[in-house]
C-alpha cells in the first residue's frame, strides 16, 4: 500500500468516514469505534474489534455505596429503580449498548442524609460503568467569616450569601441562612405560640432545619444537636453553634426550643434594611441555652455573621 493511501485510510478512520463507491452513505462512527479501528489499522498483529462488535456489545452500570444508615432509592436514566439498603456493591439489571448516554440519580433518600455521586453521568464506551455514591447521616452548620449589616437582601439574599461563601464545608451541597423572619420575607421553625414548637406537627415556614436530623459544626465536626419532629432543637444544645461572638438570628428566646420566631421579632425589616433605624435579634454563638437564639437586639447598621445550614 502506498504512503498516500495509508494516510487517506488513517484520515478516514480519524474522521469516522470511510467512503466507498456504493450508493449508501457511510456509517458514522462514535469515538469508541474510531479508536478501535485506529488500533486495527496500526497494530495488525492483534485481533481487531470492529464497530459492528462494539455497537452490539452491552455493558452493566455498577454502583458502590457507602455511608448510609437508611434506604436510598436511585434510578438509571430516570427509569429503572434500585434500592440501596446498606453500604456495598450493586448493579442495575438494565444493560446499555456502547454509545448510549447514562445518568444515575437519587429518587428518594432520608432527609437526614447528604449524598453525592462520582461518575454519575456520561456515555457508555467499551466497558462496564462504575458509579460511586457516598452519603453521610448528618448535616453541617457553618458561620460566615465576613460580617454583614441587617440589609442582607431579604431571606433570598441571605441564602445567596450562604451558597457562595468560601467557608462552605461541601461545595456540592446547597445552604440556607439560619434566620428567623415573620415580617416581609418569611422563615421560621415555629411561630404564634411556643407550644407549636413541640406539638409534633410541622409548623415551619421556609425553614432550614430538617426533622430528626443531626447537625454538626463545620469548623470541627462537633455535634450541635439532633432536631425533633418539629424541625427545631430542644435546649440545651449538645454543643454551641460556634466558639464565641454573636450572629444575626431573628429568633426569640421565649420558647424552650431553638427556631421560634413571632410577629414583632426584631429582624431588620425582613433582613432587607441595614440602616440605624430598625433592630435585629442576635444570638450568642458560645451558648447552649436559649440565648443561643437571642441574647439581645441592636440597630441593623451593625455588622455580624450569619449561620448557614446545609440542605
Amino acid at each position: 500500500m502506498s504512503r498516500n493511501n495509508s494516510k487517506f485510510i488513517l484520515f478516514s478512520l480519524l474522521t469516522g468516514v470511510l467512503w466507498n463507491c456504493g450508493a449508501e452513505l457511510p456509517h458514522q462512527k462514535n469515538s469508541a469505534e474510531v479508536l478501535a479501528e485506529i488500533s486495527c489499522a496500526t497494530n495488525r498483529n492483534y485481533n481487531c474489534i470492529t464497530h459492528e462488535s462494539i455497537s452490539n456489545a452491552i455493558y452493566k452500570v455498577n454502583l458502590t455505596a457507602s455511608g448510609m444508615t437508611g434506604n436510598i432509592v436511585v434510578n438509571l436514566n430516570a427509569s429503572e429503580q434500585l434500592t440501596i439498603t446498606s453500604s456495598g456493591s450493586y448493579s442495575f439489571s438494565t444493560s446499555l449498548a456502547s454509545g448510549t448516554p447514562y445518568s444515575v440519580a437519587i429518587t428518594t433518600k432520608p432527609d437526614s442524609h447528604t449524598c453525592s455521586f462520582t461518575n454519575a453521568s456520561g456515555q457508555v464506551l467499551t466497558s462496564d460503568i462504575n458509579v460511586t455514591l457516598f452519603c453521610r447521616p448528618f448535616k453541617f452548620i457553618y458561620l460566615t467569616t465576613p460580617t454583614y449589616t441587617g440589609g442582607l437582601g431579604g431571606i433570598t439574599g441571605a441564602d445567596s450569601i450562604c451558597n457562595s461563601h468560601a467557608n462552605r464545608p461541601d461545595i456540592k451541597s446547597t445552604y440556607k441562612a439560619l434566620l428567623g423572619s415573620v415580617n416581609g420575607s418569611q422563615r421560621w421553625g415555629c411561630t404564634s405560640a411556643p407550644a407549636q414548637c413541640s406539638d409534633g406537627i410541622d409548623n415551619s415556614q421556609n425553614w432550614v432545619l430538617y426533622a430528626n436530623t443531626t447537625y454538626k459544626r463545620a469548623s470541627d465536626s462537633v455535634v450541635i444537636g439532633t432536631t425533633t419532629i418539629d424541625r427545631v432543637f430542644n435546649f440545651s444544645l449538645s454543643a454551641s453553634l460556634g466558639i464565641s461572638g454573636l450572629y444575626w438570628s431573628g429568633l426569640e428566646n421565649t420558647a424552650p426550643q431553638f427556631g421560634y420566631s413571632t410577629a414583632g421579632t426584631s429582624e431588620c425589616n425582613g433582613w432587607s434594611d441595614g440602616t440605624i433605624g430598625p433592630f435585629g435579634n442576635r444570638g450568642d454563638l458560645a451558648s447552649v441555652s436559649s440565648t443561643s437564639a437571642n441574647t439581645s437586639n441592636l440597630n441593623c447598621n451593625n455588622t455580624y455573621s450569619i449561620l448557614c445550614a446545609e440542605q
